[in-house]
């Protein structure tokens, strides 16, 4: 089990995680302005979340098993930091979509961080932990 500070500092990623993920929809809309048609904006939205899906699906399990929780949700928050500083940066809609499927490593995040956070937590309160990372 992780230190206390470092379950601290766990628990107060997701809601800076969720909150990023609200932004960054709420912003994706600025491409338009880039020149990119709504059709254009939708696809990328989708391209992202499909990607993101698929690997949270598909390879939170495997990746766990040989990484673990903690060392997964590290790689996932600095994976998503470095490609949103990325998409400040980049011109090309190219390199957009490949920046789509680097920022998908962000899917093991929310997965690994709730396994720790479960965790640390008696087995009556498994069910008020879920439903409060939920209503985040």
């Amino acid at each position: 089990m992780p230190a206390p500070e470092t379950r601290s500092a766990i628990a107060a990623s997701l809601p800076a995680k969720t909150g990023c993920d609200a932004v960054f929809i709420g912003v994706w809309w600025f491409w338009g302005f880039a020149g990119w048609s709504g059709t254009l904006v939708g696809l990328t939205l989708s391209t992202a979340r499909l990607a993101m899906a698929l690997l949270h699906g598909l390879g939170t399990g495997p990746t766990v098993a040989r990484w673990g929780e903690h060392r997964l949700a590290l790689v996932g928050l600095t994976a998503a930091a470095l490609s949103c500083v990325a998409f400040g940066l980049t011109t090309s809609t190219a390199l957009v979509f490949l920046l789509l499927i680097f920022h998908a490593i962000e899917g093991f995040v929310h997965p690994s961080i709730a396994a720790l956070m479960s965790k640390g937590l008696p087995e009556d309160t498994q069910g008020t932990l879920q439903g409060g990372i939920a209503a985040i």
